[in-house]
C-alpha cells in the first residue's frame, strides 16, 4: 500500500517529466510541414503587396495624368480670356487680323515666329506661365516676354482664322495638334481633305482644343476629326 510520501515523490516524478517534454518540444526545430507553410504564408504576403503597388502606382499615375490636363485646361481658358479682352478693344479682331500699322501682327502670320502673336497679348496675358501645358516637358516657362522668349517657351498652337462669331473655329490648343503622326511646326491647313490628329507627345490619345467663344473642350482623335469634317471647316493653325 502506498502511502502519502509515495504520492507526493510520483506527483513530483510526473511534473518534472511533462515540464521536461514541454522544453524537448519548445526547443526542438519545427516539423517539415511547418516551415513550409511559413513559405508560402511570406510568397501570399508578397504577392499581395506587388499587386497592390500595381494597382496604386497605376492610380497615382492616371491621376497625374489628369491633374496635368486639367491645368492645361486652365492655361487655354486664361490664354482665351486674353484674346477675347484684346479683340474687344480693337473692334472684334485677334492680333493677326490687324496691320502692324493698327497695333497688330498680320505681316508675321506667314513666318514661323509665332512669339511675336502672344507678346501682342502680353498685358492681357499677364504671366508665360499660362502658355506652358504642364504635360509638355519640352518647353519651359519664361520669366517674361522679352527676349529671349520664343518658341520654346509656348506650348500652344494659334488658329489663325479664329473668329469670335463663329464659335466652332480654333483659337488655340495643343501644339500636338497635326496631320501627321508626328509633332509639326510652323504653319499649315486642317480642312476635311487635310485632316487633323494628335501627334503623340503630351496627352493620352487625345488633346485639348480652346475655341473662339472662349471655351475649352478636351477632345480625342474622333471628337478631332468630327470637329473639323462635321462642319466643313478649314483653318489655318500656327504652331510654335
Amino acid at each position: 500500500m502506498k502511502t502519502g510520501r509515495d504520492f507526493s515523490e510520483a506527483k513530483s516524478t510526473n511534473t518534472r517529466n511533462f515540464t521536461s517534454q514541454r522544453l524537448r518540444r519548445a526547443s526542438s526545430p519545427p516539423k517539415q510541414n511547418e516551415r513550409a507553410l511559413t513559405r508560402l504564408q511570406v510568397l501570399v504576403v508578397i504577392g499581395m503587396l506587388a499587386l497592390l503597388a500595381v494597382v496604386l502606382g497605376t492610380k497615382i499615375s492616371n491621376a497625374a495624368q489628369r491633374a496635368r490636363r486639367i491645368s492645361c485646361v486652365c492655361h487655354l481658358k486664361q490664354v482665351g480670356l486674353a484674346y477675347r479682352m484684346w479683340s474687344n478693344d480693337h473692334s472684334n479682331h485677334f492680333p493677326w487680323q490687324l496691320s502692324t500699322t493698327t497695333g497688330g501682327t498680320l505681316e508675321w502670320i506667314s513666318g514661323s515666329n509665332i512669339s511675336v502673336h502672344f507678346v501682342m497679348a502680353s498685358n492681357e496675358l499677364n504671366s508665360p506661365k499660362v502658355l506652358i501645358c504642364p504635360a509638355d516637358s519640352d518647353r519651359a516657362a519664361a520669366k517674361d516676354f522679352n527676349a529671349p522668349f520664343g518658341s520654346n517657351n509656348i506650348s500652344y498652337f494659334l488658329g489663325l482664322d479664329a473668329d469670335e462669331t463663329n464659335p466652332y473655329t480654333f483659337l488655340s490648343g495643343d501644339r500636338t495638334l497635326s496631320t501627321k503622326s508626328t509633332i509639326q511646326t510652323g504653319l499649315f491647313v486642317i480642312s476635311a481633305t487635310n485632316p487633323p490628329t494628335w501627334a503623340p507627345g503630351l496627352h493620352l490619345n487625345g488633346g485639348n482644343i480652346g475655341f473662339a467663344d472662349g471655351s475649352v473642350q478636351q477632345l480625342d482623335r474622333t471628337r478631332l476629326l468630327q470637329s473639323v469634317a462635321s462642319k466643313s471647316l478649314s483653318f489655318r493653325i500656327l504652331l510654335p
